[in-house]
């Protein structure tokens, strides 16, 4: 009988990633958004790092007080190894130490995880209480940090174009990345609403123009662009050759 390879593949797991969250009242909706940011922090570095298909599987919860969040990434994704997901793992929990340390982005922090992480920190301040990754408080020194790494923002209308290689739908938090065709950079554009799921969807792996706020840094790099409308170009194998254009010109 022949074995589906699906059934086969190896599954290969990183390093667990342990938070501890004090906090005097928790509601579900309040704990719902929090654990949305917190994995939208892992997902932000696993994406800039890692371009196969990672799972975070929850290795313990603990719903006492402290709540305790035990997470490991795991992965079936053939072209990533063991080493990968440890390196991940301890790009999350040793990045959240850095941050909270010194004003210096972490390797594979984008903007993105950085603002959720001082989100995070601000939100958990607001009700008195306190997160921790391993035995390492985060406090307002995480705010401070990240405010300083990523400097100020200012919003203009325009377009980015490039090429549409992943979204999101979960929740609140609909995105997909636009890869720009000139520097090759990751965009995420946030969409919402906005734009049908089902349009990105189609739009994946195309070669796509996306207008809206674009949203700068001081020295010109893109933190994200509010996504207004999504139209896509035609692949480059389907745009006239030089003797398609002077056939049509003669």
């Amino acid at each position: 009988m022949t074995q589906n390879p699906e059934q086969t593949r190896e599954t290969v797991t990183g390093d667990v990633v342990n938070f501890t969250l004090d906090m005097p009242e928790v509601t579900f909706p309040r704990l719902r958004n929090l654990m949305d940011d917190l994995f939208g922090v892992l997902r932000e570095v696993q994406s800039d790092f890692l371009s196969g298909q990672v799972r975070w599987r929850i290795e313990r919860l603990s719903l006492a007080s402290p709540l305790v969040v035990a997470s490991r990434p795991v992965s079936e994704d053939k072209d990533l190894t063991q080493s990968n997901l440890r390196s991940l793992s301890g790009f999350v929990t040793n990045g959240l130490k850095q941050i909270q340390r010194e004003a210096v982005r972490p390797p594979h922090f984008t903007d993105q995880a950085l603002e959720k992480t001082r989100d995070i920190i601000e939100m958990i301040r607001k009700t008195e209480g306190t997160l921790a990754v391993d035995s390492t408080r985060l406090d307002e020194h995480v705010v401070t940090n990240v405010n300083e790494v990523l400097g100020a923002v200012v919003t203009g209308i325009g377009s980015v174009e490039g090429r549409l290689e992943a979204f999101n739908v979960h929740g609140n938090n609909r995105y997909f990345n636009v890869y720009d065709s000139l520097t090759g950079a990751r965009v995420r554009c946030d969409f919402g609403h906005r734009i049908p799921a089902y349009e990105v969807g189609a739009a994946a792996e195309r070669r796509v123009v996306v207008h809206g706020e674009i949203r700068y840094r001081e020295d010109g790099q893109i933190v994200n662009v509010v996504a207004h409308t999504l139209e896509v170009l035609p692949d480059e194998g389907d745009l006239p050759s030089a003797n398609d254009v002077l056939g049509i010109l003669a």
